[in-house]
């Protein structure tokens, strides 16, 4: 399966994204969001690409779609997921799901998707779509995830660290595969810094805790 992950929106010339702003920038989340959702699927061996407008290049919000469907139509994707923030009015809150009505593949993978992400963020359901050019002119199925509001704290409150990240990605993983996944951990180590007497040694312990390294402690050896 091949998966093309895009980044809703952009950042223009003149230092403006083109997207909304609340509680966080919607570009900005997305940004740092999408790489993490694309490790998610290479981590179950699907084939995920990133896709996001150039910074900086763009004078004007309309520039984005040429780019984005030059990146798409043609390159044999299996699945469009382009992933935004929803805004109004600092109270509405929740996740839903966006597929063009024509769509059959796509209204099956926006609901999986939907189903797995109210799992964490309240459910506005999915719903169809024609004005919007991601759904409409790109030759695939694709899906347009408003993953929750930015203007809203409480919903910013799921999704504020990496490690939320990383669990919202598996939901939408498991949404598009269907089934349930296990997303490998990273192999933690230990650091090591010397083998000293034990006055030595508590002295070290000591003074790399002074340093903000509160968590080390002494092992016999």
């Amino acid at each position: 399966m091949k998966i093309a992950c895009t980044v809703g929106h952009s950042l223009l010339k003149n230092g403006q994204t083109t997207s909304a702003n609340g509680v966080v920038n919607e570009y900005q989340w997305c940004k740092k969001f999408v790489p993490i959702l694309v490790e998610t699927f290479k981590s179950q061996g699907v084939q995920a690409e990133l896709i996001i407008c150039p910074e900086k290049q763009f004078k004007e919000a309309f520039e984005e779609k040429p780019y984005k469907l030059g990146k798409i139509n043609g390159k044999k994707y299996d699945l469009v997921i382009e992933s935004h923030l929803n805004a109004f009015n600092g109270k509405a809150k929740g996740t839903e799901v966006l597929y063009y009505p024509s769509s059959s593949k796509g209204k099956d993978y926006a609901q999986r998707v939907n189903d797995k992400l109210d799992d964490i963020f309240v459910d506005r359901g999915v719903k169809s779509r024609q004005d919007l050019y991601i759904l409409r002119d790109t030759d695939c199925p694709a899906i347009l995830i408003e993953y929750f509001f930015c203007d809203n704290k409480e919903d910013y409150s799921k999704a504020d660290t990496t490690e939320k990240m990383q669990l919202i990605a598996k939901k939408v993983v498991e949404g598009v595969l269907n089934k349930e996944i296990q997303v490998p951990r990273d192999q933690l180590y230990a650091v090591c810094v010397g083998a000293y007497t034990h006055s030595t040694a508590k002295a070290k312990v000591e003074e790399l805790k002074t340093k903000g390294y509160i968590d080390t402690y002494l092992i016999p050896r």
